[in-house]
């Protein structure tokens, strides 16, 4: 089987209901695209680990790619 895409995205923060990093990462996790398995990760909204927690995943997965969405703080979209 080929090495997964690796595909992140962060939980709510500042008074959002919801984070649309973490809804696209949920939404297309499990599928494939070009023929690659999406892997996905949910990740908190930290600084102190969170290096330590990416570099967990990409150790553990070992994807052909890594891709991060996030949301900036003053907006509502990715």
């Amino acid at each position: 089987m080929s090495a997964p895409i690796l595909l992140t995205g962060f939980r709510p923060f500042a008074g959002h209901a919801a984070n649309p990093s973490e809804l696209v990462v949920r939404m297309l996790s499990g599928r494939s695209i070009g023929g690659r398995r999406i892997r996905s990760a949910i990740l908190p909204v930290v600084y102190v680990g969170i290096e330590r927690e990416i570099d967990q995943l990409l150790e553990r997965i070992k994807p052909v790619a890594a891709i991060g969405l996030g949301l900036d703080y003053g907006t509502d979209v990715v």
